[in-house]
């Protein structure tokens, strides 16, 4: 990698928060609350549909160390990326479908809305980034990500007083993706007289 490609998209940084991410897999094997796993909550029809993207940091880690030791993504993995993280975002969306009721405290209110704050602004984040240097390639990650975010604070703030060791992981991931997220968006445009997409072609 020249010193162009490490001005842009600061490897270290992002394979060191890559690495701290994987709080996100570890959290598939741990109770989130009332002594549930996310794979347990896969068999429960009430909740699957914030199971599913508790799945994300598997794909998030292996794109994640591809682009930052190489600054770039296949086409299908962008395809992959993007159509995951539309389907995750869906899911949590779904599961909207399933209140009864509306909220009748303050912290269920917020459990409702700050997914949709959170989505809307991502949504946004994402398109906007895609015209930048890094974020052109990382798009397909932050989608990912994004959708992450969303439905786990749904969650966290949802079964705030119940939680467990794989809840505490959850939120470690929030914010590892939150900061990554923020180091690509605020990332410096490409050194004069370099090139990090020159050389290295897209499969």
């Amino acid at each position: 990698m020249n010193p162009a490609h490490n001005a842009v998209h600061r490897p270290t940084a992002h394979l060191a928060l890559t690495a701290m991410g994987l709080t996100g897999v570890v959290a598939l094997f741990l109770p989130f609350a009332f002594g549930v796993t996310p794979p347990g909550a896969l068999a429960d029809w009430g909740i699957w549909q914030l199971a599913l993207p508790a799945f994300l940091p598997v794909v998030v880690v292996v794109a994640g160390a591809r682009w930052a030791r190489s600054g770039r993504l296949s086409r299908p993995e962008h395809l992959i990326g993007y159509v995951l993280g539309a389907a995750s975002a869906l899911a949590t969306l779904a599961f909207y479908l399933t209140i009864a009721e509306w909220p009748s405290d303050a912290l269920t209110w917020l459990s409702v809305v700050a997914p949709l704050v959170i989505l809307g602004f991502g949504t946004w984040a994402v398109a906007r980034t895609r015209k930048t240097q890094a974020g052109s390639e990382y798009g397909p990650i932050m989608a990912l990500q994004v959708a992450y975010i969303a439905n786990a604070m749904l969650a966290l703030i949802a079964w705030f007083h119940q939680w467990q060791a794989g809840a505490y992981c959850v939120l470690a991931t929030v914010v590892v993706y939150a900061l990554q997220i923020d180091l690509v968006r605020h990332a410096p445009s490409q050194p004069e007289g370099g090139n990090t997409r020159e050389g290295v072609p897209r499969h």
